[in-house]
């Protein structure tokens, strides 16, 4: 069972380079394909369709085992990602296919790691893999930055193709051996009333869609900042997001270890809080064009949503059981709903009142973090 769970650490390694390598380009892609009004237009209709395949995964998970239906969400995304090179309209549905089967690739991968941990190991498991999967967004950004300069969008989507093809291939041999565990069978109505119910879930839940509220309008919005109004190329680009997702890398798996052996999750949230807020409020009022003042303010947003996001899965995946994969779709719907809140609300401000003022909204929005932060009981 141990190899099973190192191949699960590398399927999420190469997974995530697949993501990461179109993750900041994504919003470009689809303008230069259809248009700049189909942008929050796509990425909203991608977060309504993931949003409605996370709430039905567990019932394939429970019915098909966590395996098969890992390959049912590596096929789709690969399918996802051959339809955007047919152009036109199959561009809109090829990424909204694609982004949720990626969101289902990530949740099966939460099932397969839920198996091998403990209360006691969780902070250091969830560490290891974060930080193994980050590694993925620390190359690819400058990678993608090189290849949309050099020759296009579409390399790198052969690329990511590439990248689940491999792990298609890999996770047909490596997971044969994997039994499931037994898993409760609840309704998805049931589903979301037993979080709602349960604190402890609620509150890491009110972290977790912050969290991915933030990643959704910097990810989306942050690029198309820095390209259209600071004027930056691709390349340039792909070396401020090399440099500001260092945080991923270096920082999850010392702090998922301090939340396991010394301190516990509340303070540590906090503390990422503030980070991720001064942080973007310094890189919203900065007017100049600094290739490396943009790279130490997008450091800093990421040091502070690095340690939220560590402490947020750590904190999550030490209260649920293993038995309990509908709460494990319910954190992770999280970011669909996000992305829904947060496209619909960034556009709308931008449109109305630009970059600037949009990204200081977002930091004030942040400030509840702290406060529900404050409301969890530590694990230790």
């Amino acid at each position: 069972m141990k190899r099973i769970l190192h191949h699960v650490f590398a399927l999420g390694l190469i997974f995530s380079i697949n993501v990461a390598l179109t993750a900041y380009i994504n919003s470009s892609f689809i303008e230069e394909s259809l248009g700049a009004s189909w942008v929050s237009i796509v990425f909203v209709l991608a977060a309504i369709t993931t949003l409605i395949c996370l709430e039905y995964m567990p019932r394939v998970v429970e019915t098909l085992g966590n395996e098969t239906a890992f390959l049912i969400a590596l096929a789709l995304s690969l399918v996802g990602i051959t339809l955007l090179f047919a152009g036109g309209i199959f561009v809109a549905i090829g990424f909204i296919l694609y982004v949720a089967a990626n969101n289902l690739v990530f949740f099966n991968l939460d099932i397969f790691l839920r198996h091998f941990s403990t209360t006691e190991t969780t902070g250091t498991l969830r560490g290891l893999y974060l930080t193994l999967t980050n590694l993925g967004w620390l190359v690819s950004p400058f990678l993608a930055g090189f290849l949309a300069k050099q020759y296009g969008f579409l390399p790198i989507y052969i690329l990511s193709f590439t990248m689940v093809a491999i792990v298609s291939i890999t996770a047909l041999f490596a997971l044969r051996h994997f039994r499931d565990a037994p898993y409760l069978k609840v309704s998805i109505l049931t589903s979301i009333l037993k979080a709602l119910r349960r604190k402890d879930v609620r509150d890491i839940l009110g972290v977790q869609f912050l969290l991915q509220l933030f990643f959704a309008i910097m990810v989306v919005y942050a690029p198309l900042y820095l390209t259209t109004v600071v004027g930056f190329d691709f390349q340039s680009l792909g070396i401020v997001f090399t440099i500001m997702l260092l945080p991923f890398v270096l920082f999850q798996y010392p702090l998922g270890r301090l939340a396991d052996k010394r301190y516990g999750e509340k303070e540590l949230l906090i503390a990422g809080f503030i980070v991720m807020i001064a942080s973007t409020v310094a890189f919203a009022l900065y007017g100049g064009t600094s290739l490396a003042i943009f790279a130490i303010l997008l450091f800093g947003t990421r040091l502070g949503a690095s340690t939220v996001e560590i402490m947020a899965e750590t904190y999550f995946f030490k209260v649920i059981k293993v038995e309990e994969p509908e709460l494990v779709s319910t954190f992770r719907s999280m970011i669909p709903v996000a992305y829904l809140v947060g496209l619909g609300f960034a556009g709308a401000a931008i449109a109305l009142f630009g970059f600037t003022t949009t990204f200081i909204a977002l930091s004030i929005v942040l400030c509840l973090g702290i406060y529900l932060a404050h409301l969890i009981h530590d694990t230790k």
